[in-house]
């Protein structure tokens, strides 16, 4: 600033210095930290996102954006029900309202239309005020896992249902792990199946 005398002339000027190396310095800590978080968010193999009460999407990760067949910037800003199809849109809007409207998280499984089967849960993020502000959305696919189980449960059938002698055991341990129906049947190995898991195999 100019400081002149009480006849209008310039007689020196001030400086005013401040010291912004603290703030330089969290400035650059907040950055990193959500860099970070980004990164971490990115990491993810389920689908994440953040949308508002309009149902815009206010962030999202790379996950979520692939399997919209977009890049993130493409989608963010975009309506998050638009994404699917009249009847599946109306179904997620009525679990996010839900959340709105209760302030509880709300898990659901449900199928895309690919025939993938997705666990989904919404959860409500809140303002500091203690208000519901945004949707937390995450979907995991579990249709390998729902496979696998699947074909556990027929591989247990069978092994159960199978006339012949069928052992399975702990390859470090030798202990038995399971045992069909048929050789507990028989009169060599007549025990229940805790009975037969705490007994060391023969091989």
């Amino acid at each position: 600033n100019k400081v002149y005398d009480d006849e209008g002339k310039l007689i020196g000027t001030i400086y005013v210095l401040m010291d912004i190396r603290e703030r330089k310095r969290a400035e650059k800590a907040l950055k990193e930290s959500e860099e970070k978080l980004r990164a971490l968010f990115n990491a993810s193999t389920d689908d994440m996102a953040l949308i508002d009460p309009k149902g815009i999407i206010l962030s999202a990760n790379k996950t979520f954006a692939e399997k919209l067949s977009k890049n993130v910037n493409a989608i963010i800003g975009k309506c998050f029900y638009e994404s699917f199809p009249s009847d599946v849109a109306k179904f997620r809007k009525a679990k996010i309202e839900k959340v709105y409207n209760t302030a509880k998280p709300v898990r659901f499984v449900d199928e895309s239309v690919d025939g993938r089967i997705f666990n989904i849960q919404y959860y409500p993020v809140y303002s500091a005020e203690g208000n519901v502000t945004a949707i937390a959305v995450y979907a995991r696919d579990i249709t390998e896992l729902l496979i696998a189980e699947e074909e556990n449960t027929q591989l247990g059938r069978i092994v159960d249902e199978s006339l012949n002698e069928i052992y399975i055991f702990d390859a470090k341990t030798f202990r038995y792990l399971r045992v069909n129906l048929g050789d507990r049947k028989s009169t060599r190995l007549n025990s229940s199946h805790t009975d037969i898991s705490r007994m060391p195999s023969s091989a």
